[in-house]
């Protein structure tokens, strides 16, 4: 049985990098029922405190992972030595990911972000993970009810459907095609702008900034309209939900 810990009304999976890819090798083996799984961050923690539905939608899920170290550093202030094993980055695990569904010869789809990312990722993909299977991409810029993003799904049946879009436009698509979609993957799986940072079109900040847990302060720099929000406002709210969840323990 999984290890999950509460954070913010949401259940985390109390699991390293290793024990993620284990989890997800079993469901893609047979052993686990079709399962969608998202990552879980500071921002979606802010999000889902305004609205009840990402809660429930997010609840809803086989499986939600923590990323970035606001969780893995709250879950800590939470639960003590008790909190989450390791502190997980999905930019850092998905080519993990992609170096087992290579290796294992996984199909893979990727679904998400602009056609420019798209055209992009498909060269890395040719020079990186040339033994990849992947049957498939289509950008993330499509009509919630548009049928050929999910047509093209259901005939290349991938092992892992790798889903790139905002929160609200990803949790609207998941809703309404969930049975579509668990017939016709192995793992749903979220990763928001993770497929502009495997495409190269976002940038990633240097090592030494990543290790001391300061990239959310170069994504800032780098795009303060996008990201000044979520960062000068979403910081300090999510730290106050935390010690509102502490003092209420």
């Amino acid at each position: 049985m999984i290890r999950t810990k509460n954070i913010l009304g949401i259940k985390i999976c109390n699991v390293d990098k290793n024990e993620l890819l284990d989890i997800l090798s079993t469901i893609i083996n047979g052993n686990k029922k079709n399962s969608f799984v998202s990552y879980y961050n500071a921002h979606h923690a802010v999000e889902a405190s305004y609205d009840p539905e990402i809660c429930s939608y997010l609840n809803s899920l086989e499986m939600v992972h923590s990323d970035g170290l606001g969780m893995y550093l709250s879950s800590h202030l939470l639960y003590g030595s008790d909190g989450l094993s390791e502190k997980i980055n999905g930019t850092d695990f998905y080519p993990i990911l992609l170096r087992e569904a290579e290796r294992c010869q996984w199909k893979v789809y990727f679904l998400g972000d602009s056609q420019e990312t798209i055209d992009e990722l498909r060269k890395v993909i040719f020079i990186d993970y040339p033994a990849l299977k992947c049957v498939g991409y289509h950008n993330g810029y499509f009509q919630i009810d548009d049928p050929e993003p999910l047509n093209q799904i259901k005939n290349s049946s991938p092992d892992i459907l790798f889903v790139g879009m905002g929160l609200h436009k990803q949790m609207q698509w998941i809703q309404q095609n969930r049975e579509s979609i668990r017939s016709a993957v192995r793992i749903c799986l979220m990763v928001g702008g993770g497929i502009g940072y495997l495409a190269g079109t976002r940038p990633r900040a240097p090592k030494i900034i990543q290790f001391v847990g300061f990239e959310w302060f170069f994504r800032l720099c780098t795009n303060p309209r996008y990201y000044w929000h979520r960062y000068l406002v979403g910081i300090p709210q999510f730290m106050c939900l935390i010690l509102k969840q502490k003092i209420k323990q």
